[in-house]
């Protein structure tokens, strides 16, 4: 069992792509039955919504992947949950094209489902082995 996190432990770091061939590496070894992404639901909130009290929008639903106007370290976490959501997509296939299976945790209301390369890594797999549960 690995534990793959976003701080900590170089190797084992979810959020550098150089960690990610390895643990694609893993995935399709066919020793993994299943995987749980808990892909962090604060790069893909979709509570932050203008005119609210709090901090602004940094995605809308026409704009999932991060408004255009962002910079600084507002920029880097919008462009840390697009790479957590990338790394997800991709491991979902390899999940199931070894045979495993994969759960994604995030809120039902969450732009991490409206994420394109999520939503087309979710085609791939069987419409009837996607459940959600509220």
């Amino acid at each position: 069992v690995s534990n793959w996190d976003i701080y900590g432990v170089t190797e084992y770091l979810f959020l550098k792509w150089i960690t990610v061939p390895r643990l694609l590496r893993i995935l399709e070894s066919r020793y993994i039955t299943a995987v749980w992404f808990g892909t962090p639901c604060n790069k893909m909130i979709i509570a932050r919504r203008s005119g609210r009290p709090g901090p602004p929008s940094v995605r809308s639903t026409s704009h999932p992947e991060g408004l255009q106007h962002l910079t600084g370290k507002v920029l880097q976490s919008v462009q840390d949950g697009n790479h957590f959501a990338q790394v997800t997509a991709v491991g979902i296939e390899f999940c199931h094209a070894s045979g495993g299976c994969s759960v994604v945790e995030n809120p039902r209301k969450s732009y991490m489902w409206q994420q394109p390369r999520l939503i087309a890594a979710l085609d791939y797999v069987q419409a009837d082995e996607i459940h959600f549960d509220f």
